[in-house]
């Protein structure tokens, strides 16, 4: 297997990208509904005393082969990571 381009890099770093502002959307979606609970509702899902709606982060990180010991990226380099499906044959 060939080892990455910069195409490819680029296209992890995109993904990377979108993957990490989809996150930060989920996290202030999550923060306002938090934040609009009732304190019947609040209670009922367990919220002591001095809790704070806005407390919680959602945190992802990247790595890269290239920070791995050079055996396990080799390893990891030679992984497939697509999905193919057999090629069938017309019978035409």
């Amino acid at each position: 297997m060939r080892p990455p381009t910069l195409a490819t890099e680029s296209g992890a770093v995109g993904a990377y990208s979108a993957f990490d502002d989809t996150m930060q959307d989920w996290q202030d979606e999550l923060v306002k509904w938090r934040c609009r609970l009732s304190e019947a509702e609040r209670t009922r899902f367990g919220a002591g005393p001095g809790w704070n709606c806005k407390d919680v982060h959602f945190y992802i990180g990247r790595i890269s082969f290239d920070q791995l010991d050079p055996e396990r990226s080799a390893a990891l380099n030679h992984v497939e990571t697509r999905f193919r499906l057999p090629r069938i044959r017309s019978r035409c």
